[in-house]
C-alpha cells in the first residue's frame, strides 16, 4: 500500500511538471524538488510510525541519489535540462528498491529502480526522436544543417555501418539478424546528424542581453571581464542576480546563445504508469 502512496505522488507530481514543462519549457524547483520533500516526509513518517525501519528512509534517499547522480550526468552530457534532472531524483526516492528487495522472479536479481530505467528508455528513445522530427521537419534552418553536416560526415555515416554488417554476416550469415541489423546500423548515423543539426537549428538561437530572462541556458561559458559569469554547465540557469551584472555591463557580448532541450518531462508519468509492467518487458526482450 505504502509503495502505491509513493508512486502516486510520483506521478501527480511528474504530471504536473509536464504541463508546465509543455507550456514554459522548464521544471520549476517547487515542483522537482517539492516531490523530493513530499516522498521523503512521507518515508519518514511512516518509519516514524513504527511501520518501517530506517532502512525504509535510508531505501529512498539512497535511490534518489542515484538518480540524481543518472540525470544530471545526462544534464552534462547535453541530453537533459536541468529540471528533469532534479526531478529523478523525487522519483528515485519513490521508487526505492535498492536496500528492500523481494526475493522473487527478476526482482530477486534486479532492482525495481531498474526496471523503472529500462522503461524509461523504452518510452524516451522514440518519444525523443519523434518530437525533434516534427520541430526539425518545421525548421527550414534545420534541413540546410542537415544537408550540410551529412556532407561533412560522410565517412562516419558509411564505414561504421558496413564495418558492422561484415562482422554480423560473418557471425549469421543471411539471417533475419543480419537484415534487421543492417537497416538499424544504416539508419543510425543519419539520425545522429539530424539530431544534431536540430540542436545546432531549432534548439537554440542569439538574443541580445536585453532579451535574456531568468532561467535561461547559454550554450557556452559567458565571460565578461575575465570573470565567468555562468557557466554552460549551470543546472539552474541565468539567475536574476547574473541577468543584472549582464545589462549593466557595458563588455557584455552583443549577442548571446541560448539553448533550451526537448520537453521531455511528459516521458516521467507514461514511464510510472508503465514500471508494474517492467519484469514483463524484460522477459519480452530477452525472450524468458
Amino acid at each position: 500500500m505504502i509503495e502505491m502512496i509513493l508512486l502516486g505522488i510520483a506521478f501527480l507530481f511528474t504530471l504536473g511538471a509536464s504541463v508546465i514543462d509543455l507550456k514554459t519549457g522548464e521544471i520549476p524547483d517547487r515542483v522537482s524538488i517539492g516531490l523530493l520533500i513530499a516522498i521523503m516526509v512521507v518515508r519518514i513518517a511512516y518509519s516514524g510510525l513504527g511501520y518501517a525501519g530506517l532502512d525504509f528512509v535510508l531505501d529512498g534517499l539512497l535511490v534518489g541519489g542515484i538518480f540524481f547522480a543518472f540525470g544530471a550526468a545526462l544534464f552534462y552530457a547535453g541530453g537533459w535540462g536541468g529540471g528533469d534532472a532534479k526531478l529523478m531524483a523525487g522519483i528515485g526516492a519513490s521508487i526505492g528498491g535498492l536496500i528492500i528487495r523481494p526475493e522473487m522472479g527478476i526482482e530477486s536479481v534486479l532492482p525495481r529502480f531498474f526496471g523503472f530505467l529500462f522503461i524509461l528508455a523504452l518510452i524516451a528513445v522514440p518519444y525523443s526522436l519523434v518530437y525533434s522530427f516534427i520541430i526539425g521537419a518545421k525548421n527550414k534552418e534545420t534541413r540546410k544543417q542537415f544537408t550540410r553536416d551529412l556532407r561533412k560526415a560522410f565517412y562516419f555515416i558509411l564505414v561504421p555501418p558496413i564495418l558492422a554488417f561484415l562482422a554480423l554476416f560473418m557471425v549469421y550469415p543471411s539471417s533475419t539478424i543480419t537484415y534487421g541489423a543492417l537497416i538499424i546500423l544504416a539508419a543510425l548515423p543519419f539520425v545522429v546528424v539530424f539530431l544534431k543539426a536540430v540542436e545546432k537549428t531549432a534548439l537554440q538561437k542569439d538574443v541580445n542581453p536585453s532579451q535574456l530572462v531568468e532561467g535561461d541556458m547559454v550554450v557556452e561559458d559567458l565571460v565578461i571581464n575575465g570573470k565567468t559569469i555562468i557557466s554552460k554547465r549551470d543546472m539552474d540557469g541565468l539567475t536574476k542576480e547574473m541577468l543584472k551584472k549582464i545589462q549593466k555591463s557595458k563588455n557584455a557580448p552583443k549577442k548571446i546563445r541560448i539553448k533550451w532541450g526537448i520537453r521531455f518531462a511528459p516521458v516521467f508519468p507514461m514511464a510510472l504508469l508503465l514500471l508494474p509492467f517492467w519484469t514483463k518487458a524484460i522477459e519480452f526482450f530477452v525472450g524468458v
